[in-house]
Order: C-alpha cells, then sequence, then structure tokens
C-alpha cells in the first residue's frame, strides 16, 4: 500500500484550532472529543493505514500553553502506532 501524505499546519493554533485541524487532517470520527485522551484514542483507530503527517508550525506552536504536551502525544504515537507516522 502507498503511504498516503498529508499536512497539518500548526503555525498560529491554539489548542481548540489544532484539534479542528488534526480531525480534518486524519478524517476523525464526528464523536472525536477535542481533548488529550481523545487525541491519543483517534490515531489508535489509524494503526496499519500507512500515513505520514508532515508537521508545519510545530516550534512555535510546541511553546504555546498545551503545545508541548500535545506534540509530546504525537511523538508516543510514532512510537505506537504502526502505519501511522507525524513528521516533525
Amino acid at each position: 500500500m502507498m503511504q498516503q501524505q498529508r499536512v497539518l499546519d500548526c503555525t498560529n493554533l491554539d489548542e481548540s484550532g489544532f484539534h479542528d485541524a488534526i480531525a480534518k487532517c486524519l478524517d476523525f470520527p464526528d464523536y472525536y472529543g477535542r481533548n488529550l485522551d481523545a487525541l491519543w484514542d483517534c490515531p489508535t483507530m489509524l494503526e496499519g493505514e500507512n500515513i505520514r503527517v508532515a508537521l508545519q508550525g510545530w516550534i512555535e506552536f510546541e511553546k504555546s500553553p498545551r503545545g508541548a504536551k500535545i506534540l509530546a502525544i504525537l511523538r508516543e504515537a510514532n512510537d505506537d502506532i504502526d502505519g501511522l507516522t507525524f513528521a516533525f
């Protein structure tokens, strides 16, 4: 299966905007809870899908109030979810 390439632009996003952007980027279901627990749960459903998400603007986003925690979850997903890669 060919790897799907997607882009997630974090530039000028707050936490709410990030949840909107990642939900759209990864086609999360309508019930996505827009919180840190849901940010872990929904990507696990994509295991084996062979998706690479290029993160843009992540350096500045990481400095935002919850940005570091959000990006830590995505880094953990890189280690734990086969077929889903977040490229920093």
